[in-house]
């Protein structure tokens, strides 16, 4: 009710003064909102960064454990794994660079595994 009667007594310019401030204020609220909500988005893709590198690393050591594991194995099974290695043989042979060669000491035997990639380009279509 004050409010009602002080607001009939002020002049125009007093009424025009206060609109300006109130604007002026609504829009520093509207200002500060959008940094916070800026602060918050910015927040959040730190968050999921982390999040990213933590997953990074999990999978190294995971991988890391794996390499560790398969070491272990080689050694106590006493097999010995060659790589970009000729091979001998009775005659000549132009390519006898096997890609991976697996050789199992105890029972004497060899496992030759050779890695080709075709060029499909090369193929006709029938």
């Amino acid at each position: 009710m004050l409010l009602t009667n002080r607001a009939a007594t002020l002049s125009q310019e007093e009424l025009c003064c206060m609109e300006r401030y109130l604007i002026v204020m609504m829009m520093m609220m509207m200002m500060m909102m959008m940094m916070m909500m800026m602060m918050m988005m910015m927040m959040m893709i730190i968050i999921i960064i982390i999040i990213i590198i933590i997953i990074i690393i999990i999978i190294i050591i995971i991988i890391i454990i794996i390499i560790i594991i398969i070491i272990i194995i080689i050694i106590i099974s006493n097999v010995t794994i060659l790589w970009n290695q000729q091979v001998q043989a009775d005659r000549t042979i132009p390519n006898n660079k096997l890609d991976i060669i697996i050789r199992d000491n105890e029972k004497r035997t060899c496992m030759s595994i050779d890695v080709a990639i075709s060029g499909d380009r090369n193929v006709i279509n029938l």
